[in-house]
């Protein structure tokens, strides 16, 4: 039961969003549980592969039209 309520609180803990009194549990958990341990870095490895992947730009013309709808809502 115990892994289980930590594993929900991994992906909190990894974006850096866990609250401290949490993440002191998850911490002291993680140091005795390598289960839960390959968990976080699995999670942390994923992370990084996702930031990794280049973000295609825009199309020139798609950019200037989402510009353009952009600033007629905002009148």
């Amino acid at each position: 039961m115990e892994c289980e309520r930590m594993r929900e609180a991994i992906e909190t803990y990894a974006a850096g969003r866990l609250a401290a009194d949490e993440t002191g549990r998850l911490t002291a958990h993680l140091q005795a549980c390598p289960a839960c341990s390959r968990q976080l870095r699995w999670v942390r490895a994923l992370k990084a592969g996702v930031r990794a992947i280049p973000r295609p730009a825009l199309p020139a013309d798609l950019r200037a039209e989402l510009m353009r709808q952009a600033r007629a809502a905002s009148r």
